[in-house]
């Protein structure tokens, strides 16, 4: 079975639902790195534990990004990353409800994860779903979509964490990943499966 490509108003709105995932990944991080002081206030934790909880997302994310890859050729790349973007919502909600830091560590870690699907798959669904006449010039607007909408969280987040608190803050991300979940069931076709085992220790000997 050949692969489904997208065209027209389709490989629009893929291009803007891939960019816009990563973009929430890189704009989430920066958005923590640019309130942290505030997170710390509210929760008030200790410096040690600011480090900490200003890494971990970043730590799991590259942990996981192999993982996700293997998923995603084994399951649909789609779905593995429609389940990132849930993760987004899911776990974005948790920081931003958080009561203390021990949770608000849970949450970080296990949106690293989330992301690294964002992040691993995206650009893996544009190079399965555009023809190959085409898909130099989609992959370049992608990039530059990235570059782009990874600004809004960061400067959105940060406005918001100024005026009305550090949690509101961590709202953004959830919102964007919401959006970036209706834009790929609407538009973006799954990916073939690949029907293969999944070398685990390989991957295990690849992550560390």
């Amino acid at each position: 079975m050949r692969q489904q490509q997208v065209t027209g108003l389709g490989a629009v709105m893929t291009t803007v639902a891939m960019s816009l995932g990563s973009a929430v990944a890189v704009g989430d991080l920066r958005t923590l790195a640019a309130n942290i002081s505030l997170v710390r206030h509210g929760l008030e934790f200790s410096p040690g534990a600011t480090i900490f909880v200003s890494s971990l997302a970043t730590l799991t994310l590259a942990a996981s990004v192999l993982g996700a890859g293997v998923l995603g050729d084994k399951y649909g790349m789609k779905r593995m990353f429609v389940a990132g973007a849930c993760g987004a919502v899911a776990f974005g909600l948790m920081g931003a409800t958080a009561p203390n830091v021990e949770v608000l560590m849970i949450a970080r870690a296990c949106i690293g994860v989330a992301f690294a699907f964002l992040t691993g798959l995206s650009l893996a669904i544009m190079n399965a779903v555009f023809p190959r006449d085409r898909r130099a010039g989609a992959i370049a607007g992608y990039l530059a979509a990235v570059y782009a909408f990874g600004v809004v969280p960061a400067t959105v987040g940060s406005l918001l964490a100024e005026r009305i608190g550090w949690r509101s803050g961590f709202l953004v991300t959830p919102a964007l990943a919401i959006l970036v979940l209706v834009i790929t069931l609407r538009y973006v076709p799954e990916t073939q499966s690949a029907h293969r085992r999944t070398d685990i220790v390989g991957l295990r000997n690849l992550s560390t």
